[in-house]
Formats: C-alpha cells, structure tokens, sequence
C-alpha cells in the first residue's frame, strides 16, 4: 500500500483546483498537517485571502518545508517572478496578515531572499522595517 505525505495530499489539492473551481474552505475537513502543507504551497501565489483562510482553518503560519518557511515563500513569490515595486502592496498585506497569526521576522530563516525582494522591500516603510534584522 502506498504511504503519502501531507504535501503528497496537498499537491494534489493544487493540481485539482487548477482544472476545477474550489474554494479553500471546502477542504476545512483536511486534517492540519495537510492544510498547512496546502498553506505552503498557496503562499508561493501570494493569495492572502486564501492563506488566511487555511490559517483560520486550523494551518500552521510557521509551516516550514524543505528548509523555506511560509514567509519566505510568499516573500520569494512564484518562481521567483513578480520581485518589482508594483507588487509592494501585495507583499506588505500579506506580511501583516501573517503577522496577526504569530509570524515575526525569525521566520525568516535564509537572509538572502531580502537580496531576492530589494524592489519590494524598499517601496514598502513597513516591510523595511519588519524585515530590518535586529542586532
């Protein structure tokens, strides 16, 4: 018998919903482990409502898989891709909806995703200031 993973699950969540229309709240009966996989993978998309949604569901915000927390996949974005100052505002209301769930900067494990977002970061005073590095 084949054994899957929460991310197994939660993969296959995505695929689904890229070919049929889904909520994230009709998975509200997933068991946590899978929605905050689910969560992991959503904050790659930077879809605030919908990580918002799976966090009240019962997702933990500090998920962290294959060395990258939630943060910093939302941080990093899809592949890497919408970096640039016109998704400032995106970016810091995400970062403060995480932040009401308990995500502080020491979620931010790899300093090198700040390089990654300089565009970002400096066309936000909050996010400058949340992501400044305490000394």
């Amino acid at each position: 018998m084949a054994r899957y993973t929460s991310y197994d699950v939660a993969k296959q969540l995505v695929q689904i919903r890229n070919y049929q229309e889904c909520p994230v709240s009709g998975f509200c009966e997933l068991p946590p482990d899978v929605l905050s996989a689910f969560l992991w993978l959503t904050a790659e998309w930077r879809n605030v409502s919908e990580m918002e949604t799976l966090i009240q569901m019962g997702a933990n915000p500090h998920e962290e898989h294959d060395g990258f927390t939630v943060l910093e996949q939302f941080l990093e974005g899809h592949d890497g891709y919408w970096r640039d100052d016109l998704v400032a505002p995106m970016v810091e209301e995400g970062v403060k909806m995480l932040t009401k769930y308990g995500v502080t900067r020491a979620d931010l494990k790899h300093d090198w995703i700040l390089s990654n977002c300089h565009k970002i970061i400096i066309n936000s005073e909050y996010l400058h200031g949340f992501l400044a590095k305490s000394e």
